[in-house]
């Protein structure tokens, strides 16, 4: 008879993946272009892939990075890592020079895989990082399994190797099991230590909070990179559904997989349903049962998606990578009087009472982690205080315990002695009929401390005057909240998960990447 795991060590991924296997056997989990993989094969394809990543000498406690897009052979490496007890490193493929350096330096991997299109780039990063010679790199296919032809010594596969389940890994819950880089949306991203039970509870408490169903079919467009797969994939993977997983977002196959997939379940970011939208005007949905969707969103985009999905329960996200994810089907973006608006399974939210005025909003919970990695092997916990992790989120909690979000302590614009939150000009500009996207940012100014100044994507093909969009702020907004200076880009930059990457904008201003609408100076 098998031994059990040892005490503290029931929370492992792996461990979640072999149990549902055992429940749930020919029900299919996983579906990448067609092809469907049953809950046992899966299991048997992460048990040869431990086995592969084993045989090129990881063990636990290393480090290993993945540098490519969604597919079969990326989730089966993520759960193959955790039954060996090894550290997943998933990396953002936008990564360029100098970020991706940063990276490399501050995990001390000892293995990285990376799809084809993308090994140049991360050989010239570790060179870089004065890691070339020292880390082996290795390709990663989509899906070895069905590659259909043969693989390239180099490549990472799961062909020859042993089905049986590893020898199970002797690491705690507790032990750090991944390194998630934030998206960076403010500028320069940190990486994130999670445990075995951090992950696994970010699925428990997504099952708590808006429970999925053995044979759900979840569409998953998000890169593996991000908080997804804790938040989706694994949850997925926990109950019986099955993961519809695509290589990366593209709208019109998006709006293909909506109306004819048999797609009970889906998140896409509010930028994503507009291009879904864009892709086939006017169509419906009325098949998808559950919408998910970011609390960044505005109200004309909020009818849209109404009108997209008239089947729908829909309900708006609000989270972080240090903390989970938090739903709510009301104006609260993380909950209303009749969702327990203070909590998202078992981890808590909290910020000052409403009369008090916004404050911060603070998250504390099993998903929670345990800190930043400050340098190799080291984990700094400081930011997390009796429990706590303070999101850098703005917010108030009312009379019912509802937490309402108020903005980004570092979206606050200080102008002339006043406070100006981006959202709120954000929103009311993005109301023009020609604004596809805005960003608002403020920038040192002699004269006001800060100045409000507005970064505007416009629709396709169309471009206001200068003039037209001051008319609207001043119908909208109050003086004070109104951007001194009007920018335009043809597409604002956004972060893996579809929001707007406000770093690299800021960069863009002060390097005169957004062009001045005409005179764009106010008095």
């Amino acid at each position: 008879m098998e031994e059990i795991a040892q005490p503290d060590a029931f929370l492992n991924y792996g461990r979640v993946l072999r149990l549902s296997a055992m429940r749930y056997h020919d029900h299919p989990a996983l579906e990448f272009e067609g092809e469907a993989t049953s809950y046992v094969l899966l299991n048997e394809q992460v048990n040869a892939m431990a086995n592969a990543l084993a045989a090129r000498g990881v063990t636990s406690g290393d480090r290993v990075i993945l540098c490519a897009p969604n597919g079969p052979d990326y989730v089966r490496v993520m759960f193959a890592l955790a039954k060996l007890g090894a550290i997943a490193v998933p990396t953002n493929t936008g990564l360029l020079g100098e970020d991706l350096a940063h990276v490399l330096h501050a995990t001390s991997p000892r293995l990285v895989a990376a799809a084809p299109q993308y090994l140049a780039r991360v050989r010239d990063a570790l060179s870089l990082a004065e890691r070339d010679g020292s880390v082996e790199v290795v390709r990663i296919l989509p899906d070895s399994a069905n590659a259909g032809q043969a693989l390239e010594p180099e490549t990472l596969s799961i062909a020859g190797f042993c089905t049986d389940e590893p020898p199970e890994p002797t690491m705690a819950d507790s032990e750090t099991a991944i390194l998630l880089f934030t998206s960076g949306s403010m500028g320069t991203p940190k990486a994130v230590a999670k445990s075995y039970r951090n992950l696994t509870w970010h699925a428990i408490n997504r099952q708590l909070s808006q429970p999925r169903h053995e044979g759900d079919r979840e569409l998953f467009v998000l890169p593996l990179s991000g908080v997804g797969f804790g938040n989706f994939l694994l949850t997925d993977l926990m109950v019986g559904g099955t993961c519809v997983l695509e290589p990366r977002f593209d709208p019109h196959r998006t709006a293909h997989l909506l109306a004819e997939g048999d797609i009970r379940v889906a998140f896409l970011a509010p930028t994503m349903l507009m291009a879904v939208d864009a892709a086939v005007p006017g169509a419906s949905y009325p098949s998808v049962a559950v919408l998910e969707t970011a609390y960044e969103i505005t109200p004309a985009q909020r009818q849209r998606i109404s009108a997209m999905f008239p089947s729908a329960q829909i309900h708006y996200s609000y989270g972080c990578t240090e903390g989970s994810m938090a739903r709510a089907s009301g104006d609260a973006f993380l909950g209303d009087p009749t969702n327990v608006g203070y909590a998202s399974g078992l981890d808590e939210y909290r910020a000052p009472a409403e009369a008090a005025g916004l404050g911060e909003i603070e998250v504390s919970g099993p998903s929670v982690m345990q800190g930043y990695l400050r340098a190799p092997g080291a984990i700094d916990a400081s930011d997390v205080r009796g429990g706590w992790f303070a999101t850098g989120d703005l917010g108030y909690q009312d009379a019912n315990g509802a937490v309402h979000f108020g903005g980004r302590v570092k979206d606050m614009i200080k102008t002339g002695g006043l406070n100006v939150f981006a959202a709120d000009v954000e929103a009311a500009l993005a109301e023009h009929r020609s604004v596809s996207r805005v960003a608002v940012i403020g920038v040192p100014d002699e004269y006001w401390g800060e100045a409000v100044v507005a970064v505007v994507e416009f629709a396709s093909n169309v471009e206001v005057s200068e003039g037209e969009l001051r008319t609207h702020a001043k119908e909208t907004l109050a003086g004070f909240k109104r951007p001194k200076t009007y920018l335009t880009v043809d597409h604002l930059p956004l972060n893996p998960g579809g929001k707007l990457a406000k770093g690299e904008i800021r960069s863009m201003i002060e390097t005169g990447g957004a062009r001045p609408l005409q005179s764009s100076r106010e008095p």
